[in-house]
């Protein structure tokens, strides 16, 4: 008889055990179905805040375009004003030059044939140049001219070839003008390294993000992404950890640096 009741003891504590794991389970898979949907909504988020900078990015050239349409109708205005007194006009229109004129950075080094620095140095200041002295250069004439001035040796002779006259394929942008050197002078070797690492580039289990964040700068500082591009990529390579930690956060990032301070 006592054997019997220990039978049905042991029968009844597998069939408890049984249930517990079931139970077990059931939790373990609602948890990742939590944490799956919480990957979702933040994915869902990312999407938004992109379009949203979009957005406001088209805002701000709306803007500045709106602005210097209403600083040359003021300059009219002023013009119009005055034009009964031709010295006073030359003066209004001297002064509002000077103001609204950006201070100019330095000419970048005259480029000649990657001895004297390398293209992708180059090729930052003269955009850097062309950017935030945008004012004295508005015309794609004035930019090209302005560039051909900046180089020499052969470098020079690549530019000549499509600025003579009769040249088959003149430039008809900056951005065709220093395509074309970069096609010549720029280092392939290093980007096409530096694109193959980061396609498979991905966050170590047991690597501190120190770590991973160091190569990632110094990978992608050879790749043509801007910085919001290069968040989202970076979300998306860490452990599963960090992302599960960015998704309860639900924070939204303005720029790098924020970002990679709330994961140290």
């Amino acid at each position: 008889m006592a054997h019997n009741e220990l039978i049905d003891q042991l029968q009844a504590s597998a069939k408890g055990v049984e249930a517990l794991e079931h139970k077990l389970q059931e939790l373990g898979n609602n948890y990742k179905k939590q944490t799956d949907d919480l990957l979702q909504t933040q994915s869902q988020l990312d999407q938004a805040r992109k379009q949203i900078r979009v957005l406001k990015a088209d805002n701000a050239a709306k803007m500045t375009r709106l602005q210097a349409f209403e600083n040359d109708t003021e300059v009219l205005r002023l013009l119009l004003a005055r034009q009964d007194s031709p010295a006073n006009s030359n003066n209004t229109l001297s002064s509002q030059s000077q103001v609204n004129k950006s201070s100019k950075l330095p000419d970048p080094p005259v480029f000649t044939d990657r001895k004297n620095l390398t293209w992708e140095v180059w090729e930052t200041k003269i955009q850097d140049k062309l950017e935030v002295n945008a004012d004295y250069y508005p015309t794609a004439l004035s930019q090209i001219a302005y560039i051909t001035s900046r180089v020499e040796g052969d470098a020079a002779e690549h530019v000549y070839g499509r600025r003579r006259d009769g040249a088959t394929k003149p430039y008809t942008s900056v951005n065709k003008l220093l395509e074309h050197l970069a096609g010549i002078y720029e280092d392939q070797d290093v980007k096409l390294t530096a694109q193959n690492a980061y396609k498979n580039f991905r966050m170590g289990t047991t690597e501190s993000f120190a770590t991973f964040y160091s190569n990632f700068a110094q990978i992608t500082s050879m790749l043509p992404y801007d910085e919001h591009t290069l968040m989202d990529d970076l979300k998306d390579r860490l452990v599963r950890q960090l992302q599960d930690a960015l998704a309860l956060c639900g924070a939204d990032f303005e720029d790098m640096t924020s970002l990679k301070a709330y994961l140290q």
